[in-house]
């Protein structure tokens, strides 16, 4: 009974204890996370457009590839079914 109650007790404490540090570790993180950021290369302008558009077509490119195979599985199995 004793025990539980001493078990009860350090528990409540530790609990106290971190949620006092979670606050400066926040805090802590926040600045790392600003600190890494600042070392960040960004890219220009002109670099980020061109590989924005790079990408699109390269999306585009594939999801006509796609549709293209699906299109033409789609009359096999038309072409196959009814024969």
């Amino acid at each position: 009974m004793v025990s539980e109650r001493l078990e009860n007790v350090d528990k409540s404490a530790a609990k106290k204890q971190v949620a006092k540090k979670e606050p400066k570790q926040r805090r802590r993180f926040v600045r790392e996370v600003v600190a890494e950021m600042k070392k960040v290369t960004w890219l220009s302008k002109k670099d980020w457009l061109k590989s924005t558009l790079v990408v699109l077509v390269v999306v585009i490119a594939i999801a006509a590839v796609v549709g293209a195979f699906d299109y033409l599985f789609s009359l096999i199995v038309t072409w196959l079914t009814i024969g």
